[in-house]
Formats: C-alpha cells, sequence, structure tokens
C-alpha cells in the first residue's frame, strides 16, 4: 500500500497519510468455487452479495420463484457459462442500476467482451441504455448479422408477431400497439415499425412493461 508524506505551510512536521486505492477492476475468482455465479445471460454475482450486470444488453429471462422463465433463457445461461468458464473476470464498472447492480462491460480472463460475445453469438440483444451509448453502434452491428444468420434465439423470433409496433425515439424501446404507454407516447417520439424484426434491427428493445420474451420469441419443438 503506497504512503505519502505532505508538509503544509505553517507546519513543520510532516503529516503521514494512507492511500487507499479502490480498485474495482479485476475479481479473480474460479466458477467451479462457487464465488462466481452465473444468475443468467446478462447478471452474474460475485461474492455471494455482489451483482454485475452486462452493460447495454438484455438477455431471455429464467424462471424466479412465480415468474415463468422465457424462451432460450437457459441456453443463454448456458452460454455464458461456457464464456466465463474456469478464468478471472475482469470488469469496467460504467454506473448502478435502480436494483443496486453494478453495470459494467465485463472481460473473460482472455479479454474478450463478453457483453459483444453474448450479442454476437444470439444470445442477447442490444439494450439502448446511457451507459452503453458509446459502444451501441457496435452491439447493434453484429446483433444484424446474428438476426440474418438466425443464431441463438433469433431462430425463435416471432417474426410475424402481429404489428405495428411504435418506438420511442426518446427511449430506445419499442411497445405493441395496444399497450397504453404506447397510446400516451408523444408523437414526436413516435416510430412506426410493421414487424418486430425492423425494430430490432433498428436498435430498439421491446418494452418491458409491453413486451415479454415470451411475447417475441418462441423456443423451437423438440
Amino acid at each position: 500500500m503506497p504512503w505519502c508524506f505532505l508538509r503544509f505551510v505553517g507546519q513543520p512536521r510532516r503529516l503521514i497519510c494512507i492511500l487507499i486505492l479502490f480498485l474495482v477492476s479485476i475479481v479473480e475468482v474460479q466458477a467451479d468455487s462457487g464465488r462466481v455465479q452465473v444468475v443468467d445471460g446478462d447478471t452474474v454475482r460475485v461474492d455471494k452479495n455482489r451483482f454485475i450486470r452486462l452493460a447495454g444488453i438484455n438477455a431471455p429471462e429464467i424462471a424466479h420463484r412465480d415468474s415463468p422463465g422465457e424462451p432460450f433463457g437457459q441456453e443463454s445461461k448456458q452460454y455464458l457459462c461456457s464464456l466465463i468458464g474456469a478464468g478471472p473476470v475482469r470488469w469496467n464498472p460504467l454506473g448502478k442500476d435502480r436494483y443496486g447492480r453494478v453495470i459494467a462491460v465485463v472481460r473473460s480472463a482472455d479479454g474478450r467482451d463478453l457483453n459483444l460475445a453474448m450479442v454476437a453469438a444470439g444470445w442477447a440483444y442490444r439494450l439502448p441504455t446511457l451507459e452503453s451509448k458509446s459502444f451501441g453502434p457496435s452491439l447493434l452491428e453484429v446483433q444484424k448479422r446474428a438476426m440474418t444468420a438466425r443464431a441463438g434465439m433469433w431462430k425463435g423470433l416471432r417474426r410475424n408477431a402481429a404489428g405495428p409496433f411504435w418506438g420511442n425515439t426518446n427511449s430506445g424501446r419499442f411497445h405493441a400497439a395496444r399497450c397504453p404507454l404506447a397510446r400516451r407516447m408523444r408523437k414526436d417520439h413516435k416510430r412506426r415499425f410493421n414487424s418486430v424484426s425492423a425494430a430490432f434491427e433498428a436498435g430498439y428493445a421491446p418494452a418491458r412493461d409491453c413486451l415479454s420474451g415470451r411475447d417475441l420469441f418462441s423456443a423451437p419443438t423438440k
């Protein structure tokens, strides 16, 4: 730990202060030790009580207590597990969400951007947020490629879901026409999409209060 010696004007003696450096960058923990737990495709838990939310992306929900899971939730979670493996994880904190989770860009032991990798593989979609504004275009670029290839969950996209859908240019979310929030949206913030594919391709994400993963995706029958 570094020490610094400061001399103040008018004070002949030296004061010793300890500089405490808060580095929230590298957490060297093993996946099989229980200290790192993948919660779902966009969230990991560190040291039992600390949660890290991957910035700028959203993955299908898994079942929680009385809340049913969404299509491809388990597959998305397993893919993030495979990316993390047994190596340490590193993240760059960008802020916190309303649940107190750290919002961050997370990297694997070999430096791979896990936020980008999840979208590129089709197991998450771009979520427009203030924290991810600088790298949002990169996420959208790989998302378009994943959609074209029908990779990951995109193979189950309900491309014929009844439209139209209304995008909010201010929030980057799109709503079903029946949604009360869509009806209350300001006209100068409205953007019409005739299909769910068009909304995703434009970089919009579904508004959770109006559309769930079950409305937009269906798991393939086995």
